[in-house]
C-alpha cells in the first residue's frame, strides 16, 4: 500500500473516532475478550445494533471484516468519491471468513 494511502486513512479513521477505547465502549468487555479468542459473533451482534454508528460501521469493515455498503462507510469519509477512489487502491486478496468470524480462504 502506497505510504501517502495509508496517512490518509489513518487520518480519516482517527477523525471517525476509530480507536480501540472506542471500539471497546461499543462491544463491552465480554465481545472483546470473545474477539481475543477469534470468536466474532458477540462483537458483530452488538456492531450490528449500531447501523448508523461511524466506529460501529468502521469496526465491522476492518476488524471484523465483514462486508458494509459505502453509504454507511461514507458516514466517516469526507465525501464519497474519495472513498472510492481509496478502496480503489487497497490490494484486496479475497479472504473470506463464515458467521463465527473463522477465515475460510484467500490471504
Amino acid at each position: 500500500m502506497h505510504t501517502a494511502i495509508a496517512h490518509r486513512l489513518a487520518e480519516d479513521l482517527r477523525s471517525a473516532g476509530f480507536t480501540t477505547q472506542a471500539l471497546r465502549s461499543i462491544v463491552g468487555d465480554a465481545a472483546e475478550s470473545a474477539l481475543m479468542r477469534a470468536i466474532a459473533v458477540p462483537a458483530r451482534r452488538i456492531l450490528a445494533r449500531h447501523p448508523h454508528d461511524a466506529v460501529a460501521v468502521l469496526a465491522r469493515l476492518f476488524v471484523l471484516g465483514d462486508v458494509v455498503d459505502a453509504a454507511s462507510v461514507a458516514l466517516s469519509a469526507n465525501d464519497v468519491a474519495d472513498l472510492d477512489a481509496l478502496v480503489e487502491r487497497i490490494p484486496v486478496t479475497g479472504a473470506r471468513y463464515d458467521e463465527a468470524g473463522m477465515q475460510r480462504g484467500g490471504l
